[in-house]
């Protein structure tokens, strides 16, 4: 069985306009009408990469650009109680459904681990069965609803 070559890189600064392209596709698979508007091109990147408590990585297979992953380090200001929300996660269609999302998802829970944190949080879009599906296979438990009024 060949090995595969999947890597994690940060996606630096001067790589906006890549993973822009990568975002909108995430975007309009999750809300078909999605439609990034000038503002949205000029700042969600930034606006991202510029925060301390955020990780934007590459998720790279035989050197390229197939994903990406969005971790935010939240701290409870009142205790030291710290957590990491993975924001998003993305793979392009053409490489779901070969264990690489697995791997990354693994990566991440080592990567909570190593730094002492005792909670991974991920939120999930009540009509996404298939992810929602995905996470509960790493154990991972319902523990809120969200409600939100449309107006």
């Amino acid at each position: 069985m060949k090995k595969v070559s999947l890597k994690i890189k940060n996606i630096k600064i001067n790589e906006k306009n890549i993973f822009n392209n990568f975002a909108k596709i995430y975007f309009k698979e999750l809300d078909k009408n999605f439609l990034p508007t000038k503002k949205w091109l000029k700042d969600y990147f930034k606006d991202l990469i510029n925060k301390s408590n955020i990780n934007i990585k590459w998720i790279l297979f035989e050197e390229n650009k197939i994903g990406f992953y969005i971790l935010e380090k939240l701290k409870n200001k009142y205790t030291d109680k710290k957590k990491i929300l993975v924001k998003d996660l993305f793979i392009i269609k053409k490489f779901r459904r070969k264990k690489i999302g697995k791997n990354i998802v693994f990566q991440i829970i080592n990567y909570t681990k190593k730094n002492k944190i005792k909670k991974l949080v991920i939120e999930i879009l009540a009509s996404n069965k298939k992810v929602a599906s995905f996470w509960k296979n790493f154990k991972f438990k319902k523990s809120s609803d969200k409600y939100i009024l449309k107006i």
